[in-house]
């Protein structure tokens, strides 16, 4: 079990402290301090993106629908778009109403063990996108459930204050409710690694 209060206190040292990595190997590092942890960590798509159900037969995707769609590793690359920002250009997007996309999942794997305390998204604004974290019993927990907001487009959302934290080495996001059609632009966690001596 991840002990957090003492990895808490520990977080306060500015000391060089042995680390456990995703794959349970020791390795040796200096305490950096609080960053986004999720910085140019590998993404996973899992599912169909970037189909929509409103094409029709025999159409072509029009300017509003950008194809292909950018790499996976755009969702943490710390780069946001300004916000209501149309929420199919040059984002990761994919319509439920597909049916090899109804069950879409995105999943960050991370090179360690981090302790996260914030979580925020930049997501198309009018649906649910829930992120999930890993527990040291291969468990997915619900971290974070970032609701829909009042704006158009791509927009920020920041769970200051709403989530306690957690020891992961992988976080999934997965979407729902609203028009069913779903874009994710950044993903972003604020963390340091997790002392696992």
């Amino acid at each position: 079990m991840y002990d957090l209060s003492r990895a808490a206190s520990q977080l306060l040292l500015a000391t060089s402290i042995t680390l456990c990595s995703a794959g349970g190997m020791a390795a040796e590092c200096t305490n950096e301090g609080y960053k986004n942890v999720l910085y140019e960590q590998p993404v996973w798509l899992v599912g169909t993106f970037g189909v929509t159900s409103t094409l029709p037969p025999g159409g072509s995707y029009t300017s509003s629908f950008s194809t292909p769609l950018p790499a996976a590793s755009s969702l943490t690359d710390d780069a946001y778009f300004s916000e209501k920002h149309p929420w199919s250009q040059d984002t990761i997007w994919w319509d439920a109403r597909v049916a090899e996309s109804s069950n879409n999942e995105i999943i960050i794997t991370l090179d360690r063990i981090y302790l996260i305390i914030q979580l925020k998204i930049q997501a198309d604004n009018n649906d649910i996108y829930t992120l999930y974290y890993l527990d040291e019993n291969d468990t997915w927990q619900s971290a974070w459930e970032a609701g829909p907001t009042n704006q158009w487009g791509v927009t920020k959302r920041n769970s200051i204050d709403s989530v306690p934290p957690f020891a992961t080495d992988r976080i999934k996001i997965i979407a729902s409710g609203g028009d069913y059609q779903y874009s994710v632009s950044e993903i972003y966690g604020r963390g340091i690694a997790y002392d696992c001596d």
